[in-house]
């Protein structure tokens, strides 16, 4: 990261209250893992870990440019269970070949919009003005932040690992930790949600 661009890091230091470094950690943590926050709950686990599976593989073969074999080093698995799961996800990879955007452009894209969601966020705090100057330096900022990080994605296991959490953790909340209306809605059992809460050491 040694070679960004001095004029954008101090704009967006000076009206974001963040810098670049501090961003890119940001956004790594969250390309990884906003899989998991996409869900809108409440809906059965089974439901969800569809859903998250889609998301997931089609990303995946996305950074990847549609390559089974590359996509099936980089989440830890072998070609026979990526198409497995892409297949009864109703995932194309030779139609993703076909219609995406290079990788760069697409990992790009996902940088603007969490840039321009963290600026929202400190909205409060800056002006309309100097606001408007963040944006525009928006694609600027985005360039730099792809420039220098990995096209990563978590390996599956891992990916799971977080959507779990994130999934029984939510549902505990949304239920006020009973235990019971917890299992209604995952559709699995009392014991399964509390092995889950032993797990992930859900408080």
């Amino acid at each position: 990261m040694e070679e960004l661009n001095s004029i954008v890091e101090d704009s967006l230091k000076k009206h974001a209250g963040i810098s670049i470094r501090e961003l890119n950690k940001t956004i790594t943590q969250t390309l990884e893992n906003r899989l998991s926050f996409s869900i809108i709950l409440p809906i059965s686990y089974k439901a969800a870990k569809k859903i998250f599976q889609k998301s997931y593989f089609q990303e995946l073969l996305t950074l990847n440019h549609g390559n089974i074999s590359k996509a099936a080093e980089r989440a830890g698995l072998n070609r026979r269970q990526i198409h497995r799961i892409c297949n009864g996800a109703g995932i194309n990879s030779k139609e993703i070949r076909s219609q995406m955007l290079k990788p760069y452009n697409y990992l790009k894209e996902n940088i603007q919009d969490i840039v321009e969601e963290k600026i929202e966020t400190s909205k409060n705090s800056i002006n309309e003005a100097d606001r408007d100057k963040v944006y525009k330096k928006i694609p600027k900022i985005a360039d730099n932040i792809t420039e220098f990080i990995e096209e990563r994605i978590s390996p599956y296991d891992e990916a799971i690992i977080a959507f779990e959490r994130h999934y029984f953790s939510e549902i505990l909340k949304s239920t006020d930790k009973d235990t019971k209306k917890a299992a209604k809605i995952a559709g699995l059992s009392e014991r399964q949600i509390l092995r889950k809460i032993r797990e992930f050491a859900i408080a």
